[in-house]
Formats: structure tokens, C-alpha cells, sequence
């Protein structure tokens, strides 16, 4: 069972925990005790999702953001284009429009504070303290670009272009004061300072997918085939949590107390503990679960509760 810690933010006590399997077709709402499915959403094209500290759902998709509480109760929507969605403690929200190359700031009620454009965007991620990073892919020469933007406007603090020309970053996580991210194109995690961008470790991992946990360790998916490993946020001794799942994972996400989740490629949400042990399995196919069809092609994971979240 899941610790029930009391999780807090400031004096505020925080929702249990919960899980979100993320789905080209839906969002699924999970016990992350049981795996059992509480409630879903469907939409056309979902790609990402987010929380903040009141366990309020952030789901952005390929023409909207839409916004639930923790029961599924739909909070408001926006009509932009949110191929990755990032929420700050304070509240603030920021989606990146990769179609649209746009990034976009919202308050906590969904009104735009402002936009800019990011040539090639494709992910958003926000520190603990409201630093703000994107990695994006530039479309004219395919070379990726991690950077701080400022949250009052997303005007361009620093940038870095370490991990070269390619296929497009896959990952973007912050945590333990550094800014961490995977792209195929180089097959490396790389962790960046806050205040300068210096890329002072590199680590060769043929990653897919990256997770940030309690424990100062990376958590990432081989990309090609079903194994889990971490890595010290050092970024050097990795080690193999799992290699029996039945393909690559699309989406990894650690909770406070440990425990992975995993997204596998068009098969299901599985819970596994340090030792690769699976906890329990969430088919997204199965009938019962209600999500059988061709477009929910897994996306990701969201874990409420987490160590990397905002919050």
C-alpha cells in the first residue's frame, strides 16, 4: 500500500495521491494502491498532462486545455493548441503548442497572461521555486535546445544546444536544483545549472523516457525495449530496475514513496516497486476499463504526489 504521508504545501495539506494513465484517445484516473479506475476522459489527440496542489487535472491535447478536480469534474477549458502542459506553485500554467510553435501562460482560471513563439517547441517544464524551461527542436537544421525563459513574459534567459542535431528531445524533468533531458538524437541525459545552462554531467543511456524520484536518482525507459533503469542525479552507475516488460515505455513517472510507473507502448499502466516487482497492471485495451479502441495508443504518466511535481 501506498504511504499516506501528509503531503503539504506551504500550510496547505495536499489530495492523497493518484495516478493518470495518459493516452492519445483518453486520461484515465487511477488508485495508486489498487491501479483501480476511478474515472476518464476522452478527447482527440491528448498528449500531456499535469496537477496543481489542490489535485486539480491538467490535460493538454491538439486543440485544447481542459482542467478537472480530482473527481473528474470539469473546471474550465481553453479553445489553444497544448501539446505539453506544465503547472507552477503558484498556480501559473504554460503549454507549448508544438504545431503552433507558440508557449502561452495562463492563471489559475484559465485567462492568457501572455504568448511567444519558440521555434520548435515541444516541451515545458517548471522548478519548485517558478523557473521555467522548454526544449524544443528547431525546425530549420532538427537541433534541440534546452532553455530558461523568464515567467513574466517567456523572454530568453540562456540556451543550450548539447544535445546536437536529431530526433527530438523526449524528456524534460527539474529537480535537486538542476534541469534534466533526454533526447534520442545523442541517446543521453543531460542535467543543466539553473542559473547558467552549463551542462556539467552527461550520461549515455539509450533513454526513451525520464522520471525524477525521492531518492536523488533519474528514472528512465530503454528505448529500445522493455527495461526500467535509474541513475544517480550525478548521472553516472546506472543500474537495471526491470527488463521484463513486453515493450518500450512511453511515459515514467516515480511517486514520494518510490514506487514507478510505467506507460508501456499500446499495452498497459504498470506499477513496480525498487526491485522491478509489478504491484498491479492497468490495461488500457480491456473492455472493462471501457477504453478499447484504436486511437488510445499509450502517451504517458502522470503521478500526483510525486517528487518532480511543482508543488
Amino acid at each position: 500500500m501506498l504511504a499516506r504521508r501528509m503531503m503539504t504545501a506551504g500550510s496547505e495539506a495536499l489530495p492523497d495521491p493518484f495516478v493518470i494513465g495518459v493516452y492519445e484517445g483518453s486520461v484515465v484516473y487511477l488508485d495508486p494502491d489498487t491501479g483501480n479506475h476511478n474515472w476518464s476522459y476522452s478527447h482527440f489527440n491528448i498528449s500531456s498532462v499535469d496537477f496543481d496542489r489542490h489535485g486539480n487535472v491538467y490535460v493538454g491535447s491538439s486543440s485544447e486545455l481542459a482542467v478537472f478536480d480530482k473527481d473528474g469534474n470539469s473546471l474550465w477549458t481553453v479553445g489553444n493548441r497544448a501539446s505539453d502542459v506544465a503547472v507552477g506553485a503558484d498556480g501559473s500554467v504554460y503549454t507549448m503548442a508544438q504545431t503552433d510553435n507558440i508557449l502561452r501562460k495562463y492563471d489559475s482560471s484559465g485567462s492568457q497572461q501572455w504568448s511567444t513563439s519558440v521555434n520548435g517547441g515541444r516541451l515545458v517544464a517548471v522548478g519548485p521555486g517558478g523557473e521555467l524551461f522548454t526544449g524544443r527542436n528547431q525546425t530549420s537544421n532538427s537541433m534541440n535546445w534546452v532553455e530558461r525563459r523568464d515567467p513574466s513574459d517567456g523572454s530568453l534567459i540562456w540556451s543550450d544546444d548539447s544535445h546536437g542535431i536529431g530526433t527530438a528531445i523526449s524528456g524534460l524533468v527539474v529537480g535537486y536544483g538542476y534541469v534534466f533531458s533526454a533526447a534520442p538524437s545523442d541517446d543521453r541525459i543531460r542535467r543543466r545549472d539553473f542559473d547558467n545552462g552549463s551542462t556539467a554531467n552527461v550520461a549515455a543511456l539509450n533513454n526513451n523516457r525520464i522520471g525524477i524520484g525521492p531518492d536523488e536518482r533519474i528514472y528512465y525507459t530503454y528505448a529500445s525495449g522493455g527495461t526500467v533503469r535509474s541513475v544517480p542525479i550525478s548521472l553516472s552507475g546506472a543500474s537495471v530496475i526491470t527488463s521484463d516488460l513486453p515493450n518500450r515505455g512511453l511515459g515514467i513517472g516515480v511517486d514520494a514513496d518510490g514506487f514507478i510507473y510505467v506507460n508501456v507502448d499500446r499495452e498497459e499502466l504498470v506499477k513496480l516497486d525498487q526491485s522491478g516487482t509489478v504491484i498491479w497492471e492497468y490495461s488500457a485495451w480491456s473492455s472493462s476499463g471501457g477504453h478499447g479502441d484504436s486511437d488510445n495508443d499509450s502517451v504517458g504518466v502522470g503521478v500526483f504526489g510525486g517528487y518532480s511535481n511543482a508543488y
